[in-house]
């Protein structure tokens, strides 16, 4: 179905897919968005999930959608309003979360590397780091995998040319512009600086299997030794 902000589809008889023009809207505009329209969705349909991708939005249910097509166009009139509309629409409070972060050793094996790269020390680069509130801009990569927005700039550095095969659960990591914890054991190719001891991805929860979701915001607080 065409429509002037984005398409919108079906996916099957438990989902709704909008696609959104490549950069039309900003990462923070979209996150802000599903905030607003979260509380809807809620009252709408139970049990309904919405997940942010880089330029679209899906909308999953866990069991088969009694309309599928007004669904459709509940969601789309949603999105409408929240990216163009007015913006006092109620919107959810973004959940904070903080996490305790080993720097540098066996995870985070690129700091000391990396600092000497910016031409700062490692502590300057915690430090740079820790002080910073990100905010989950989409879920991609794995499940579970939230990159996220607010890495101060000077810690903006390119993927690395050679990826690992294998980089560990719980790994923090930057690259890109973005900052993101490993979720699961897998090759990686971003700049290990520390890890987190938390589990970010619960398969057993149907309901929100990933710790980190749209719009969250996350803090990062220095383990002391």
């Amino acid at each position: 179905m065409a429509h002037p902000f984005f398409k919108s589809s079906l996916l099957g008889e438990r989902g709704v897919l909008l696609e959104l023009p490549p950069g039309e809207f900003s990462a923070q505009e979209l996150a802000d968005a599903l905030l607003r329209v979260k509380p809807a969705l809620q009252r709408q349909c139970q049990g309904v999930q919405c997940i942010q991708t880089d330029a679209a939005f899906t909308v999953l249910s866990h069991q088969p959608l009694k309309d599928p097509l007004a669904l459709m166009a509940f969601v789309e009139a949603q999105f409408v309003e929240a990216l163009r509309g007015p913006t006092q629409t109620p919107a959810l409070a973004p959940k904070v979360h903080e996490f305790l972060v080993h720097y540098g050793g066996q995870h985070g094996e690129d700091l000391e590397n990396l600092a000497k790269a910016l031409d700062i020390t490692p502590e300057e680069l915690v430090s740079l780091h820790s002080q910073a509130e990100y905010v989950v801009q989409f879920i991609g990569f794995l499940p579970g995998f939230a990159y996220l927005s607010g890495l101060p700039e000077l810690l903006h550095v390119p993927r690395l040319s050679r990826p690992r095969v294998k980089v560990p659960a719980g790994s923090l990591a930057i690259a890109a512009g973005y900052c993101a914890i490993y979720p699961w054991d897998s090759p990686g190719g971003w700049h290990l600086i520390g890890h987190v001891p938390h589990g970010l991805f619960n398969p057993a929860n149907e309901q929100a299997p990933s710790a980190l979701q749209v719009g969250d915001r996350v803090r990062f607080v220095p383990e002391v030794v």
